[in-house]
């Protein structure tokens, strides 16, 4: 069962046959595990209840985190100081199962860190001065905070070697012994973990390992579920063949496998030319870019992640439908991982192998090793692939509802259309119209608003739009009276300084006032003949007092004459007419 899964378990089921306390059965099943796999139903009862070292080979899908999760999470305690060191051969892998143990140690308050490359290192040294319980790691970051004095593995008593077989292939050898001389022999316990047993794994486990319990689940078979083709292709037309089958396969949802990330980075921008939604992995991706890439494939944001080796394991994408080869890999346990992604709890997959004619022998040594028979892998033509479009466009016009109003909305614009074109439609040859507007402008339709504007007839009798504004407001003549609101007047209040400026359009006379009252004095300017000409008919004002030291003031009656007067300090009272 899928660590992901979530059915309601029965506390009849096996796990709760064997034994294990409270806090782990709770954790199980709020996990939802009902049954276990076969390799857990071997490992975790003897784990539980023996301190040895074991090797168990198993591939990939078996339910192997929880085989050694559930038995290190009942042997840890509570107790904050680093007990258990958990080494996987990639970073996305390394979160999956820190994911995992974090979920299953969460009832007896274990903690667990994981130390990844392409992480913060203070995040993760913070998180090592907090003292977890478990922490989860690929072997190059261990080895750099190692050699950096940042990490004690000093107190460690369980180290899990998860992928073993993988980890080595990935050059992780000097890597693990290195690790491995940072405990204490006698007292460690080591537990390995591998879908094969190579000679190098063997060799790893007589350095590594003291008398072993081995458990081999390992079925080296190919899924059943699994149909597997192949075709043979010259170099140069590779990425076209694949260009073609995927545009002819219209549900697919899978990864390709390229060997460089040269060639990864080249398949993501073809594949983006063509209007797919690809996304792409690989080991120069920093951490934080390739959880979103997974992200968005999970949630079938994109449907094509084009990806090197890095993600052959770890990778726990549900219902795959593809995986591609691209390139084919040399040895058996790399093909193993990679068609490992597809056909997951029970679903079936399909696997496309694409070889150069020089390459073509390399199938037959997958099939002896897997016991299978590739079958040939017929690459589409370009009028293949629209004739298969033009089938599933057909199929979506058989397929569409059309309402009678829509019927009746699409007949009347037919009816003007071939009226216009004198032509006459049978019943069918209308129908199919019909369904094609439909597809094509049917959203449209069913998104137009119910209520349209209002409208009026436009008049030419000077009464403004549909005759009913009187003339000068709102209407096409402006003549005689305006305003700016047609209500009234319109000011303007500036309170900056303490006064106040108005401005008012009555009929196209203007009137300006500014009293500045902060300053002690006054501005002001009538205009109510249509311009700037003195108030009234002749007369006009402006006037100014100083009442703090002088003032200034003129009084001008008509244009012939006008009075000046002036103030010279507050209380005087000398005045001189001119």
């Amino acid at each position: 069962m899928s660590l992901t899964e979530r059915t309601p378990v029965s506390s009849t089921s096996v796990f709760h046959s064997w034994g294990l306390s409270q806090e782990v059965l709770k954790a199980i099943d709020a996990m939802g595990f009902e049954n276990p796999t076969p390799v857990q139903e071997k490992v975790i009862p003897f784990l539980c209840a023996n301190d040895r070292d074991v090797i168990v080979l198993a591939k990939t899908g078996t339910g192997k985190t929880a085989a050694f999760g559930i038995p290190l999470v009942e042997k840890l305690s509570s107790e904050p100081k680093l007990q258990a060191l958990v080494l996987c051969p990639t970073r996305e892998l390394a979160a999956q199962v820190a994911k995992a143990l974090q979920s299953l140690g969460a009832p007896k308050r274990l903690s667990v860190t994981s130390i990844l490359g392409g992480e913060s290192y203070r995040r993760q040294i913070e998180s090592l001065r907090r003292n977890p319980q478990i922490v989860v790691s690929t072997p190059g970051r261990l080895v750099d905070l190692l050699e950096q004095k940042l990490i004690d593995l000093s107190s460690v008593s369980h180290l899990v070697l998860d992928e073993a077989d993988e980890m080595l292939s990935f050059g992780f050898q000097e890597s693990l012994e290195t690790i491995r001389g940072q405990f204490d022999a006698e007292t460690l316990r080591t537990w390995l973990f591998s879908a094969t047993m190579s000679f190098s794994v063997r060799k790893l486990s007589e350095r590594l390992l003291k008398q072993p319990q081995s458990f081999t689940l390992a079925n080296t078979e190919s899924a059943p579920k699994i149909s597997s083709y192949a075709a043979v292709v010259f170099e140069e037309d590779k990425v076209r063949a694949l260009s073609l089958l995927l545009r002819n396969e219209t549900d697919f949802y899978g990864i390709i496998f390229a060997q460089t990330k040269k060639q990864v980075s080249d398949l993501e921008q073809t594949l983006l030319g063509l209007g797919m939604r690809v996304e792409s992995l690989h080991g120069d991706k920093p951490q934080v870019e390739r959880n979103k890439v997974l992200d968005r494939i999970r949630r079938r944001q994109a449907t094509v992640l084009v990806a090197t080796d890095v993600a052959a394991r770890g990778l726990d994408i549900q219902d795959l439908t593809h995986v591609v080869n691209f390139e084919i890999p040399w040895d058996v346990e790399t093909y193993t991982h990679r068609i490992g992604r597809t056909a997951r709890a029970g679903k079936t997959g399909i696997v496309w192998t694409l070889v150069r004619p020089k390459e073509a022998p390399t199938l037959r040594k997958f099939e002896r090793a897997l016991n299978f028979k590739f079958e040939n892998l017929k690459i589409p033509t370009s009028k293949d692939v629209i004739a298969s479009e033009v089938k599933r466009q057909l199929n979506e016009l058989l397929s569409l509802e059309v309402s009678e109003k829509e019927r009746t909305f699409y007949d009347n614009i037919i009816d003007e259309c071939a009226g216009e074109k004198g032509l006459e439609l049978n019943a069918d040859a209308r129908e199919w119209i019909t369904r094609n507007l439909q597809q094509v402008t049917g959203h449209i339709l069913k998104a137009a608003p119910q209520n349209e504007p209002r409208t009026f007839e436009l008049r030419s009798d000077d009464r403004g739009v549909g005759g009913g504004a009187p003339r000068g407001r709102g209407g096409p003549d402006f003549r005689g009276e305006r305003r700016f609101d047609d209500r009234g007047p319109r000011r303007f209040n500036n309170y900056s300084g303490g006064g106040e400026r108005r401005y008012e359009d009555r009929g196209g006379n203007d009137n300006f006032r500014r009293d500045d009252r902060g300053n002690g004095g006054g501005f002001r300017r009538d205009d109510r003949s249509g311009g700037f000409a003195p108030r009234g008919e002749d007369r006009g004002g402006f006037k100014r007092d100083d009442r703090r030291g002088s003032g200034f003031r003129r009084d001008e009656r008509s244009h012939e004459g006008g009075g000046f007067k002036r103030r010279a300090g507050p209380g005087a009272d000398r005045r001189d007419r001119y």
